[in-house]
């Protein structure tokens, strides 16, 4: 046995464990240190299974810890990398907060946050370890019968093509033609697919099939279904027949009626996989937890807030389920150590029959320090029926935010799975069923089309993973970038009159102007006209030099050492993040963010790459977009549009922050020109045009 396993019975009667004893001399050694100091710690278990096995024994705060790192687990597969984890377990104490963790004193594998209070006060949520849907039934019964907002949301009354029938025996489910049905009550399932496709060969099905011939997670959202007393559940496996492509996306599109018409989504946050299934021993609960004191603390748990827990499930990760969770007026999350539900009127977590029925003098409660402070799923959808056209563009943006940064296994359904979105997106733009006032461009919106195209990379992506061959998108959308891509969407965006979007509208010229056919037109934009002021973004005279020539090193305080260049022209890139940076004599450098890093030729050495990259960045262009936005450019080919003979460009990034007069002082033409798709061409950059007044490129310069 470990020396901290050794049990002995404290002063309050419980059993605690050497190593609860090493945290408790925390406070002591804090009350006798008088400085005070921030934060100090201990390890107190030799592994995650040391810990649990003193805990199954009866020591009173391992529960309290083991429960801690349990209930931060929202799948069955975060349990088991917990148990595997060979890490140790250190407490660190921080004001009233101890902080448990799987690592060692520097590293964190896992960690929990504890509560450290001077009086019991708290009361001890203990639920039963297995899986129970009674507090959920009480919340979907609650929001049918009182909440009248959540029932304005949805979509219409009318059925999916398609939904399983779950028939009486329980044991087999059959695929109905649900249109040709009058409105029926349906549940949506949202869970990730995880590289199982056995379900997908049922959805050409006619008759009756055996429940249990389906992966586990999609047999157990069934049975749930059944046991919240509904007879019909949407599953796109199931529902979106196989035969064919142009199926798929007419039925993929139709996520607004799916999702907005459930009576309730089920998100299943529980599995990674669709093979995992939701029903398992909920690991958190198997011991009953009671108030426990170590020193003269009492420690508490917190209970995990919705919001971390939808940042944490597999399920946060995975494109389609974006918008999933967004058109869903009612959900119920399926985790691995509870429930949670979230409808416009309240949000819920299961608590246990015994804390309902006997509510403490105070609730358990969240870690305000881990609450991510997220909008309530449905914001969205409140917005859109509010008719609030500015909070829902920004609203728009923040989800472009969190989509940008998801994966999709097709990446041509990139627009497919945002669409649904879309189409909410433009109802306030609406009258009598026809769009009249916004259109959909390739992820932007007309109204907004200057503020959309601001949108800017963290650091510039890899061409290797771009997807120019497999989905290419517009150089200037976000659907352009690699998948897995954290953006940043300009919210302080200020206008110029300089800038116009002269792309005619789509709207009125006899198509269908419902908010779907609206949306799946603007996926299909590729090109748009615009006007504005264009000038090269680095002067003639300008010479490059290595980005370590110019590159402070006294932190963010000063990002650039310009001290031996103080009156000379240079520009530079960084190859790590794609950060560009032109300096004109005594004035403020202009920065810009590439998307894409210059990537370096085969056995190319350093001089020339670095020659490349100046003439590239010799040719380059500026689009004034904004008060201090303006799009880089390449320049592509002629072409004719409307009756024109325009310029091409493609984007390859952007700038914000530019200092007044960079478009002044005839630097800048206005000029019509047509922003068009594919990525740059790094690889085949010509040699500059451009006459180079200044010192040459290929002066000992070019190494800095």
């Amino acid at each position: 046995m470990s020396k901290f396993g050794r049990l002995r019975v404290n002063h309050d009667a419980q059993k605690i464990c050497q190593g609860c004893r090493e945290v408790e001399g925390l406070f002591s050694s804090r009350r006798r240190d008088s400085y005070s100091p921030p934060a100090i710690g201990c390890q107190f278990h030799n592994t995650f299974l040391e810990l649990e096995d003193c805990a199954r024994k009866g020591c009173c705060g391992c529960r309290v810890f083991r429960r801690a790192f349990l209930l931060r687990q929202v799948s069955l597969q975060d349990v088991e990398r917990l148990r595997s984890d060979p890490g140790q377990i250190w407490a660190k104490l921080e004001k009233d907060i101890l902080e448990v963790r799987v690592g060692d004193d520097k590293i964190a594998h896992a960690f929990a946050r504890v509560q450290c209070l001077t009086t019991n006060s708290v009361g001890f949520t203990n639920l039963v370890p297995r899986f129970s849907l009674d507090e959920a039934k009480d919340w979907i019964k609650d929001c049918h019968e009182k909440h009248q907002d959540c029932q304005n949301l949805s979509w219409s009354n009318q059925n999916p093509s398609r939904l399983v029938h779950i028939l009486s025996d329980l044991k087999r489910v059959q695929l109905v033609e649900a249109q040709l049905m009058g409105p029926v009550k349906y549940t949506a399932l949202s869970y990730v697919w995880g590289g199982d496709r056995s379900a997908q060969k049922w959805s050409n099905h006619n008759g009756p099939f055996e429940l249990s011939k389906l992966p586990a997670t999609i047999q157990h959202a069934i049975k749930v279904t059944k046991d919240l007393e509904f007879d019909y559940i949407w599953i796109d496996a199931l529902c979106i027949s196989g035969s064919g492509a142009s199926t798929w996306k007419q039925e993929s599109s139709k996520m607004h009626e799916v999702y907005g018409n459930a009576c309730v989504t089920l998100c299943a946050c529980s599995s990674e996989k669709s093979t995992d299934g939701l029903f398992h021993f909920r690991e958190a609960w198997e011991f009953t937890s009671e108030p426990c004191r170590l020193d003269q603390f009492w420690l508490a748990n917190f209970d995990m807030a919705l919001d971390e827990v939808r940042t944490k499930t597999s399920i946060s990760l995975r494109a389609w389920t974006l918008q999933e969770e967004r058109l869903s007026p009612r959900i119920l999350y399926l985790c691995g150590q509870r429930l949670y539900w979230s409808c416009v009127a309240s949000q819920h977590s299961e608590l246990g029959q015994q804390v309902r029925n006997n509510p403490p003098r105070r609730r358990p409660y969240e870690d305000p320090k881990q609450t991510k402070s997220l909008r309530r799923p449905q914001e969205f959808l409140q917005t859109r029926y509010k008719g609030k056209e500015k909070l829902l563009h920004q609203q728009w943006c923040e989800m472009i935010q969190d989509y940008t940064r998801r994966d999709i296994e097709n990446v041509g359904d990139r627009f497919n799975a945002i669409s649904g979105l879309a189409a909410q997106y433009l109802v306030p733009f609406c009258s009598n069923g026809k769009v009249k006032r916004e259109e959909y461009l390739a992820g932007l919106w007309r109204q907004t089309f200057a503020q959309d195209l601001a949108w800017s990379v963290r650091s510039a992506g890899s061409l290797s993973k771009s997807l120019r061959n497999t989905a290419p998108a517009p150089s200037w959308s976000w659907a352009s970038l690699p998948l897995r891509t954290i953006i940043k969407m300009q919210d302080d965006f200020i206008g110029t009159k300089d800038f116009a979007l002269l792309e005619k509208s789509g709207l009125g010229q006899g198509q269908a102007d419902d908010t779907l056919q609206v949306t799946m037109r603007g996926a299909d934009i590729k090109s748009v006209r615009v006007r504005g002021l264009l000038r090269h973004f680095v002067d003639d005279v300008s010479h490059w030099v290595a980005w370590s020539a110019i590159q402070s090193t006294n932190g963010k305080e000063g990002r650039y050492d310009l001290a031996k260049y103080l009156a000379e022209s240079v520009h530079s890139e960084n190859n790590i993040n794609g950060e560009i940076f032109v300096y004109e004599p005594h004035m403020q450098p202009i920065v810009g963010q590439l998307d894409y890093l210059f990537p370096a030729e085969e056995n190319e050495c350093m001089k020339d790459l670095y020659l490349r990259i100046d003439r590239w960045m010799k040719d380059l262009y500026c689009l004034k977009i904004g008060e201090a936005a303006m799009l880089l450019l390449e320049k592509a080919e002629m072409t004719e549009k409307e009756g024109v003979l325009l310029q091409e460009y493609r984007r390859v990034g952007i700038s914000t922050g530019f200092r007044e007069g960079f478009f002044a002082n005839g630097e800048a033409e206005l000029q019509d020109l047509v922003l068009i798709e594919t990525l740059p061409h790094y690889l085949s950059s010509p040699l500059s045009t451009r006459k180079t007044g200044g010192q040459s490129s290929s002066s000992g310069n070019v190494m800095g």
